[in-house]
């Protein structure tokens, strides 16, 4: 595989964990504010409740996201880089003598 598809694919990777947690924060707070919001009396329409809350969840994910992203993507280019060594290494010349 060339660099500049590897790099793209890394790439791909980095955007899908920051997106993917930025709507999981997005959904969870959709969903918990109503509910929270309607055991503790909250002022406001269950619409303003799920948007405040995936707004808010959604930006607060989104903190979070690009830095959880580049560490999953440097521990899979660690791991592809193991792969990829174990791969290539030659077997021992002494283990078919046994």
């Amino acid at each position: 595989m060339s660099k500049r598809t590897n790099k793209l694919r890394y790439l791909y990777f980095f955007l899908g964990w920051t997106l993917g947690i930025t709507a999981g924060g997005a959904i969870i707070g959709a969903i918990s504010f109503p509910l929270v919001g309607s055991l503790l009396g909250a002022e406001g329409s269950s619409w303003e409740l799920t948007l405040s809350g995936a707004r808010d969840l959604a930006f607060l994910a989104f903190i979070w996201a690009p830095g959880t992203a580049i560490v999953l993507c440097f521990h899979r280019i660690y791991r592809d880089r193991q792969d990829a060594a174990r791969h290539k290494r030659p077997e021992d010349p002494g283990a078919s003598l046994l």
